[in-house]
């Protein structure tokens, strides 16, 4: 996949030989994502990279009821697959669907250990279930699965952003929230107060390498 981020080097700042993995900062404020890293095989105090940028999208192909994954093969969106499921509740209806299909969809395995309830909407069609995908216990970055189920418990449409055969070298953050923060505070010299401030610790899947990351918004 194409990189369209530009590079920037951090420089000598006093927790450029502290900065671990990977740093997300989301900034909603400044409509920006910005990523600094360590790259693969850095040693001691090598200076990380920054990047800065607007995230690209996965490259996809189409076909008449479905798009894939130009790099999984998984299905990303499946268009009217009108598969019948039953069920309980709305959950385990789409469980059931997703667990039928996990070889075309890129799932783990049958169980969906993987995948925790984020939200079910009720609309005028019908129910819509939506899964987020953890790693070690940790919520993958926009990672999501969404089943939609009609009236007549048939499964009408999927949309998928999971991300397959990831694999976690650490499953322990190197740096706090706080020195986090304060990191993405000095590296866009940001003084007003902020109406929303929420840190969260994420898997991130940045070139095709799998980091822990923080969130910040």
């Amino acid at each position: 996949m194409k990189n369209l981020f530009g590079s920037r080097p951090v420089g000598s700042r006093p927790f450029s030989r502290r900065l671990f993995w990977l740093l997300l900062l989301a900034v909603m404020a400044f409509g920006v994502t910005l990523v600094a890293a360590r790259p693969l095989g850095s040693k001691g105090g090598d200076a990380p990279v920054a990047l800065l940028g607007v995230e690209e999208s996965e490259p996809v192909i189409s076909y008449v009821d479905r798009q894939v994954s130009a790099q999984s093969g998984a299905i990303v969106a499946w268009y009217n697959p009108d598969v019948a499921v039953t069920g309980a509740t709305a959950e385990a209806q789409a469980r059931q669907f997703l667990s039928a299909h996990r070889a075309e969809l890129g799932l783990a395995g049958p169980d969906l250990a993987d995948l925790e309830l984020k939200a079910i909407r009720e609309g005028l069609t019908g129910t819509t279930v939506r899964f987020r995908q953890y790693l070690a216990g940790i919520p993958v970055y926009k990672a999501e699965i969404a089943v939609h189920i009609n009236r007549d418990n048939r499964v009408t449409f999927v949309d998928s952003s999971y991300r397959p055969d990831l694999q976690l070298a650490l499953n322990a953050p190197v740096l706090d929230q706080a020195s986090v923060r304060q990191a993405a505070m000095t590296f866009l010299s940001a003084t007003a107060p902020f109406s929303y401030n929420q840190t969260a610790l994420t898997v991130y899947d940045f070139n095709g390498t799998t980091r822990l990351a923080y969130q910040i918004r």
